[in-house]
């Protein structure tokens, strides 16, 4: 009889191959890919183009309202980011503190991309696998090529 397993995610792809080398049976490694939240902002929806976008940050600054820039690239570019923050009550605080002024900002959270590995086992027979990591056993079946 066969099982498969499937390690619990690895930081690096060093190690998960180590890992890898320490298991009986067919061994192959998945790339996981995910997000982590690595903190909260305040801004304002893109504008059309980077002049639009300078121009409110300049009406922001004249109306007292620091700590603002244009996001310069990425899915938000021409935004106008009001704030980051680590700590969830202190953006809440701070949007609050603009939509009072009339400000109509919006808080999102931020987030990285991060990539972990796993190591997925096919074994024939009950062989023991390392025990200084977890593993979960999976259908056989569903696993990916």
């Amino acid at each position: 009889m066969t099982a498969c397993f499937l390690s619990e995610p690895q930081a690096t792809l060093q190690a998960a191959e180590a890992l890898a080398t320490d298991v009986p049976g067919e061994v192959s490694i998945e790339e996981i890919e995910g997000r982590e939240r690595v903190g909260y902002w305040v801004y304002l929806p893109p504008l059309d183009d980077v002049e639009a976008a300078e121009a409110r940050v300049e009406e922001l600054r004249a109306e007292g309202i620091d700590d603002v820039a244009v996001v310069r690239a990425g899915p938000q570019q021409h935004a106008i980011s009001l704030g980051i923050f680590s700590a969830e009550h202190r953006a809440d605080l701070r949007h609050r503190q603009l939509v009072q002024r009339g400000v109509e900002a919006e808080r999102g959270e931020r987030y990285r991309v991060i990539v972990e590995y796993q190591v997925f086992v096919e074994i024939p027979g009950e062989q023991a696998l390392p025990e200084a990591v977890a593993w979960t056993e999976v259908d056989c079946q569903t696993q990916p090529d």
